[in-house]
């Protein structure tokens, strides 16, 4: 079994993924991915609080809840690093 890095950088609704590993003492890159985040990849979505701040208090605070229990949990492929 390999050992590897993972990083990733979050950005609004995705984050940048990258898992490397050494071969030969050199840097071999496993996978290099965009994760979506958000189910629906939209401004809504990606950003909410900015959305939610157009609305009224009740309307704004339904919206956050909804959004809320939508999160995504990213996976990595199945053939990384095999």
């Amino acid at each position: 079994m390999k050992q590897a890095a993972v990083g990733f950088r979050v950005h609004s609704g995705w984050t940048a993924l990258v898992a490397v590993c050494l071969e030969k003492g050199a840097p071999v890159i496993l996978a290099r991915q965009r994760v979506h985040l958000v189910e629906t990849f939209t401004y809504e979505f990606r950003q909410p609080y900015h959305t939610a701040e157009k609305m009224l208090l009740g309307q704004a605070r339904e919206f956050i809840s909804r959004i809320a229990g939508r999160g995504k949990t990213p996976r990595l492929p199945r053939d990384a690093g095999a």
